[in-house]
């Protein structure tokens, strides 16, 4: 439901209400609560073969057509769960601003992970790195029949897909 500057998310519970004014917003009375010894902190090798803690971004963006633009499809808004905060983006930019907000925050590698990312949400990241302000390069890409496998970003960003390696459809998975 859209009225001014707001949206309204019902839940079982009770409506979550963000204001879309500062296009970003983080909810209040959201908490991820994760034991610390139950998960092992996700590793990457470096270049030299050491490894190093990463940091894992889980995101999914959604989007609208826009019909001005020759019915292409753009961001509308992005989730994204980073540093224990669930935050969401809108707008025309919100991909960008979700890349830059990442990456001036933290200095360790990134893992992007998006559910299907290599067959949608990797384009739309893609896209958002290459509008973002404040540059940052694109080290290296792998497609493969239409699917954007490997997108390695910024010199510690990179993305990835647990699709392929689900057995079942998530709707079957409880």
């Amino acid at each position: 439901m859209f009225s001014h500057n707001h949206v309204q998310l019902v839940s079982s519970s009770k409506p979550i209400i963000f204001d879309t004014t500062n296009n970003t917003y983080t909810p209040e009375g959201c908490q991820f609560e994760l034991d610390a010894n139950q998960i092992a902190p996700y590793m990457v090798e470096t270049k030299s073969g050491d490894r190093q803690e990463c940091t894992i971004v889980t995101y999914d963006f959604e989007t609208d057509l826009n019909l001005k633009k020759l019915n292409m499809i753009q961001q509308a808004c992005v989730c994204y769960y980073f540093n224990n905060e669930l935050r969401l983006g809108f707008g025309e930019n919100c991909g960008s601003r979700m890349v830059e907000y990442v990456h001036n925050n933290t200095h360790q590698p990134v893992k992007w992970v998006a559910y299907n990312g290599q067959n949608f949400d990797n384009y739309l990241l893609l896209n958002s790195v290459s509008q973002c302000k404040k540059e940052i390069n694109i080290n290296s890409l792998f497609l493969k029949e239409n699917q954007l496998i490997s997108l390695d970003f910024g010199g510690r960003h990179s993305v990835f897909d647990p699709c392929p390696f689900t057995l079942a459809s998530l709707k079957n998975v409880s």
